[in-house]
């Protein structure tokens, strides 16, 4: 929790001096961005094979990244395709999580500030150890994708993006060692630091 407190507040200062320092990014054209840094994964479920399966959500940290692809239409609103994954270890198992969304950026008044919100898919593959091979289970559902970002400029072409984002899947039943579990789903806190070229 210390780890997520200490990215938190370092993004929020990112921000706050951004806002009041940086010069406004002109943006126009194609652009894409690479990003990693932490994420906070809280998995939930509906029913599983003994009652105390689904009593609470569990929670892991791992290593979170992005990927972007698009276009500027204009100073205030870009569309991209966008890629957001994380992998941890979630009790005895491993997860890949990954959403894969269409996403929709706002920069109000043209400024610097970025509000990102997404709809799409969200794929996860778990991988159980057992006696021989690992079981490998993986699902694809849908996914949902917000967050909140800076552009700091830092060259010609080049943007410093420090992101809050949030990615949400809902995958429905997943097979374990132990039996079904149904209604499972995934909630990221993704804290990241990326670079776009443009």
């Amino acid at each position: 929790m210390g780890v997520i407190r200490g990215c938190l507040l370092t993004t929020a200062l990112a921000l706050t001096f951004g806002v009041t320092t940086a010069a406004a990014q002109e943006r126009g054209g194609f652009f894409f961005g690479i990003g990693a840094g932490y994420g906070s994964n809280w998995i939930s479920c509906d029913r599983g094979p003994t009652p105390a399966t689904c009593d609470s959500t569990t929670q892991a940290n791992g290593f979170a990244g992005f990927f972007k692809i698009g276009g500027h239409l204009s100073e205030t609103f870009s569309l991209a395709f966008e890629s957001n994954g994380w992998f941890g270890s979630v009790e005895s198992a491993d997860l890949w999580q990954s959403n894969f969304s269409g996403v929709a950026y706002y920069y109000p008044g043209g400024g610097n500030l970025m509000l990102r919100g997404g709809l799409g898919m969200a794929t996860a593959q778990f991988s159980f150890p057992q006696p021989g091979p690992s079981l490998v289970t993986s699902k694809t559902g849908f996914g949902v994708t917000a967050g909140v970002g800076y552009d700091f400029p830092i060259g010609f072409v080049a943007v410093l993006n420090p992101v809050v984002n949030l990615n949400y899947g809902n995958y429905g039943t997943i097979i374990t060692p132990g039996g079904e579990i149904t209604g499972v789903s995934t909630l990221v806190l993704q804290l990241a630091v990326g670079v776009t070229f443009q």
